[in-house]
């Protein structure tokens, strides 16, 4: 069964369509932060099982190669100085 993908012109028109610009005034700074209230803070921490916490970031340093001066991610850096293969 093929799967349902949506046309280009389709998916250009999802900027304007479900966009939040303008969703709480021209000034505001936040955007869908704004979503986040006390209540919606404590009824997330209700939730809790664990003492656990999870970063969804993801650290990217950069080092210059030692004899170029392109740069590599840190991680690339780290995988060659420990005789691993990078993935570029």
């Amino acid at each position: 069964m093929p799967a349902n993908i949506p046309s280009e012109a389709e998916v250009l028109t999802y900027f304007d369509n479900i966009s939040n610009w303008g969703r709480w005034g021209e000034d505001d700074q936040l955007g869908t932060l704004n979503l986040l209230s006390a209540a919606k803070t404590r009824q997330a921490t209700a939730l809790v099982q664990e003492g656990v916490t999870v970063s969804c970031s993801r650290t990217v340093g950069w080092m210059p190669e030692p004899t170029t001066r392109r740069r590599r991610s840190t991680s690339c850096w780290k995988a060659a100085k420990a005789g691993q293969a990078a993935i570029r």
